[in-house]
């Protein structure tokens, strides 16, 4: 018992540490908040049974997504003590294969990224002053997805034109802010994003040469970010 006794007196230390620290306050209500964020994204990959027309098949095509680094910036308004309104915009880096596009294209490799544009409602679990404050919310806007101008060349001299192309996107989000002073902080979030699956151009049907991918479904990305922010304003 003495050997272990050690042990938990660094444990309740670090428990009450915590305890104390999430419950310190400033003596400030700052309304606004800037972040630049940074981090990872990752996504889920796509299959789909697409009909080749003239012989009644199905040609299996997948789409694969790396995952890539994330960056963007955001501005949030605090609307009272726990609830925020976000715009948001975040870059992502997603190189891109196709695969099974056509008989003669067994893989085609493409330079790919996303941008996102979010209206995002937050709620935070502890009041504005508190230094640590959980917090979830959802979020809705737009995300461009967009193939390299010498990607679209490549695949074109294969007989596959390439466009980019805009979803809906929605998503839910979680994660921790932590103030350092009445104007600077630290935020960490965990999001998950969900759109339509773009058709980069492609036809919903195949023909037994050619190219053709019939999007359907949803697409899941995760975004795993950590930033800086700065706040101002009364």
């Amino acid at each position: 018992m003495m050997q272990k006794l050690p042990a938990l007196i660094v444990l309740f230390a670090s428990l009450v540490t915590t305890t104390v620290m999430g419950q310190i306050q400033y003596p400030h209500q700052k309304k606004w908040e800037f972040s630049f964020l940074g981090g990872a994204a990752f996504s889920s990959d796509e299959s789909s049974a697409t009909p080749v027309s003239g012989d009644d098949s199905l040609r299996l095509v997948r789409l694969h997504f790396a995952s890539g680094y994330l960056v963007g910036v955001r501005v949030s308004e605090n609307l009272g003590q726990k609830v925020a309104a976000e715009l948001e915009y975040s870059f992502a880096n997603h190189p891109l294969g196709f695969f099974n596009l056509t008989p003669d294209v067994p893989l085609l490799d493409a330079d790919h990224r996303t941008h996102s544009i979010l209206y995002n409602i937050t709620y935070s679990l502890r009041p504005r002053m508190s230094k640590l404050r959980p917090f979830f919310g959802f979020g809705a806007g737009t995300t461009f997805f967009q193939i390299d101008g010498n990607s679209k060349t490549a695949a074109s001299v294969e007989g596959i034109e390439l466009k980019d192309r805009w979803k809906f996107a929605f998503g839910l989000t979680g994660g921790v802010k932590s103030m350092i002073n009445e104007n600077w902080g630290l935020r960490v979030d965990v999001r998950n994003l969900w759109t339509g699956v773009p058709d980069y151009g492609l036809p919903a049907s195949a023909t037994p040469s050619g190219p053709g991918f019939n999007a359907e479904g949803l697409l899941s990305r995760w975004q795993i970010s950590g930033g800086i922010s700065y706040y101002w304003g009364k």
